[in-house]
């Protein structure tokens, strides 16, 4: 083949390098040589000690983690964890949730507990699938089911699964309806509600128009310091709202453990009314349930007083009060704890016994109900008032729990156990 012409070559010459051919080919060639190199050495590269398959964050079977892993990697595991929180979508309507945060429901926390806290509670004493055997049938509220953490400090509010005597509890929430949807019950509205529902011999079905939580709680003693009002209906597996309105109504039949004359003593906030033998014999609380005129003081937050019509108002009933130094909120504001009337009891006879808690503002919630036993002499505080011992159903009582209105009790006492019975309720 002949060379192109002188004239073409030249030509061509001009063109090549006019846009720097030299230079381009120069870096095609240095670019491709880098490209060679660089795939050499990613795929030649292995991490010492892994097969293609294994990966150091994820535990092998049995769920309690690889034994041999360095501790850093356990730490970091076990931090994630306990700083999961839960996940909510926002500005939706269920009829039910996840509950909140108890500690019971959470992954195990890295807490220390001295041999006799535990007893036996969370039904194992694992810490991952391969230790144990999960957390048991209880969330506690004083033995649980082969028990609770002891104290029941875990959910005051009751037991997920009956244990063998307690009361059955029931959650309403007046802020929403029996559909789920979102309603707000002000102060005097649900003020007149728990005196209509106390005053008609406790119909449940005045209670139909709004939201019954799914899940029962199972509770064997009142015991409640101040604490946040959200942790009632997310005991019962509820999403609480902003300032959440609710009931709990907890009831059995039960089974007087010797004859005599006993009243109870206890307070609540919002409301506190316990209903025995078919009679209201306990109320006490910043309004009364049983009355239809004002309650004990005007309500919080700058709220108006409730327009009730009273004309005129009856005296009120004499009241025993009973104050101590770890319920100071109650003695402030309602005097201190107060005792009811005075009912009788046979060593064996069954009695149905109701109690209603509540609260309309939200803010923090407490109660406690005590019993005491007629002419019977109780160590006394400093203040002169009596240690009583709690209203229980089961021997177990409660450790010393964190907050205000959490009054001293004596751990002895009577046990009124539950039957199981629904008559007469």
């Amino acid at each position: 083949m002949s060379r192109p012409h002188r004239r073409w070559r030249s030509r061509l010459g001009f063109l090549w390098r006019k846009p720097g051919g030299l230079s381009l080919s120069l870096s095609l060639a240095l670019h491709l040589i880098l490209l060679v190199i660089a795939y050499f050495w990613i795929t030649g590269v292995a991490i010492p000690g892994l097969g293609p398959t294994e990966f150091p964050f994820l535990p092998k079977s049995g769920g309690g983690g690889t034994p041999d892993l360095k501790p850093s990697a356990k730490k970091v595991q076990g931090r994630t964890l306990h700083e999961l929180g839960r996940v909510a979508a926002r500005d939706t309507a269920s009829l039910t949730t996840l509950p909140e945060n108890f500690p019971a429901l959470q992954a195990p926390q890295p807490l220390a507990f001295n041999s006799g806290s535990l007893s036996g509670g969370l039904g194992g004493s694992g810490a991952g699938g391969g230790k144990g055997s999960g957390q048991g049938k209880g969330i506690g509220s004083g033995s649980g089911i082969g028990s609770s953490l002891g104290g029941g400090g875990m959910n005051p509010f009751g037991m997920l699964e009956a244990p063998e005597s307690a009361l059955e509890g029931t959650f309403f929430d007046m802020n929403s309806t029996a559909t789920g949807a979102f309603r707000v019950m002000h102060y005097p509205e649900f003020h007149k509600l728990v005196h209509r529902f106390v005053s008609g011999g406790w119909d449940r079905s005045q209670l139909k128009p709004y939201l019954q939580a799914p899940r029962t709680l199972y509770l064997e003693k009142l015991y409640l310091p101040a604490g946040k009002a959200r942790r009632a209906p997310a005991a019962f597996g509820q999403v609480p709202d902003e300032k959440p309105c609710w009931i709990v109504l907890y009831r059995g039949t039960i089974i007087a453990p010797k004859s005599g004359k006993f009243r109870f003593v206890g307070a609540g906030d919002d409301v506190l009314v316990v209903r025995f033998n078919g009679a209201n014999v306990f109320d006490h609380g910043y309004f009364q349930g049983t009355k239809p005129f004002a309650p004990i003081r005007p309500p919080r937050f700058g709220q108006k007083q409730p327009e009730i019509a009273s004309d005129p108002p009856p005296p009120p009933d004499p009241v025993t009060l009973y104050q101590y130094a770890s319920t100071v909120d109650w003695n402030g504001n309602l005097g201190g704890m107060a005792a009811g009337r005075e009912f009788e009891v046979v060593a064996g006879q069954k009695y149905p016994v109701e109690i209603l808690i509540g609260e309309s503002q939200g803010g923090l919630f407490a109660a406690a109900l005590l019993i005491e036993e007629v002419g019977t002499t109780y160590r006394k505080t400093p203040q002169g008032s009596p240690v009583l011992p709690l209203f229980r159903t089961a021997p177990s009582v409660p450790t010393k729990l964190p907050g205000d209105n959490a009054p001293p009790f004596d751990p002895e006492g009577p046990v009124w156990k539950t039957t199981g019975e629904r008559t007469g309720i």
